[in-house]
């Protein structure tokens, strides 16, 4: 059986895991790690970038909602 999270616990887990991997980040460039250090900061880039595309498709939802809700003469 396959569990589903829901979009809002997916954006937690993503705070979350980017919380924890800027922490080690830190930590990593403290005990001069540099190399791994710089592989977290491309995963934190590539979960930033997650993050504005789901922003981008909540607005663009929010916006097609709001279109049909005008075209069928509902509250604006």
């Amino acid at each position: 059986m396959k569990l589903k999270a829901s979009p809002e616990s997916i954006r937690k887990i993503r705070k979350s895991a980017a919380e924890n991997l800027r922490k080690a980040q830190r930590e990593l460039t403290a005990a001069g790690d540099h190399g791994t250090a710089y592989q977290v900061e491309t995963i934190l880039k590539r979960l930033d970038e997650r993050r504005k595309m789901d922003a981008d498709a909540v607005e663009r939802e929010a916006r097609e909602q709001r279109a049909i809700r005008k075209s069928l003469g509902l509250s604006s």
